[in-house]
């Protein structure tokens, strides 16, 4: 298609010659690694880790010997998986979130879930970090992402709860959080997400036999 521009004498000021490619446009639009792709993981990401939002408010209320602790789990698989800036970003909108469930002023939660989001971070960063064994990593990073939030609340968001009272209660929440939330929770929760994230991509050839 060509476009052109003239001027009130006829004369050609601009042309413009475009090309439409069918094929090409069908395959961005509709392949794996395309928009259709990427609206499909965001989707399921977005839904996941809003219904992780939720628990995280609801759980402590209905099943709190459980230590359970659902969107911090998400925030270290983003740690692991995702870029900071990702990262951080999930944890601010998840601590505003938490802020409102709880009704108090928000901040609080951001700050921590920045806090937690930044060094887990750091930690899969290292070099010892194991990124080749996906479920060590996921329990590593939830066991650290656990003990980080319950140190955090305890010692921060307690708000006027006695310091034997907390200190009462650092075990059960460490120690049972930890098989809750690195053992039983972390593994499922990362197989969740990294099927989430393989939506829509795919599937790697198997390499051609060498003769």
């Amino acid at each position: 298609m060509l476009v052109k521009i003239s001027d009130p004498n006829a004369r050609s000021l601009v042309e413009i010659d475009i090309t439409f490619h069918p094929e090409a446009i069908r395959g961005a639009l509709a392949s794996g690694s395309g928009c259709l792709g990427f609206a499909l993981r965001a989707t399921g990401f977005l839904l996941l880790f809003y219904l992780c939002i939720g628990f995280q408010l609801t759980l402590p209320r209905y099943l709190p010997e459980l230590w359970l602790h659902p969107l911090v789990i998400l925030l270290a698989y983003a740690a692991c998986r995702s870029s900071l800036a990702t990262t951080l970003a999930l944890a601010t909108l998840g601590g505003i979130c938490l802020d409102a469930g709880l009704a108090r002023l928000p901040g609080p939660s951001a700050l921590l879930l920045i806090a937690i989001a930044a060094t887990l971070h750091g930690l899969a960063k290292a070099p010892s970090w194991p990124r080749s064994h996906g479920g060590l990593q996921a329990i590593l990073a939830a066991a650290y992402a656990n003990l980080l939030f319950v140190l955090g609340n305890l010692l921060f968001l307690a708000g006027h709860l006695p310091w034997r009272t907390r200190l009462a209660l650092l075990p059960a929440a460490a120690g049972l959080g930890t098989i809750t939330n690195a053992l039983a929770f972390a593994p499922v929760l990362f197989f969740c997400l990294d099927a989430i994230s393989s939506l829509g991509q795919p599937r790697p050839q198997p390499a051609p036999p060498t003769a």
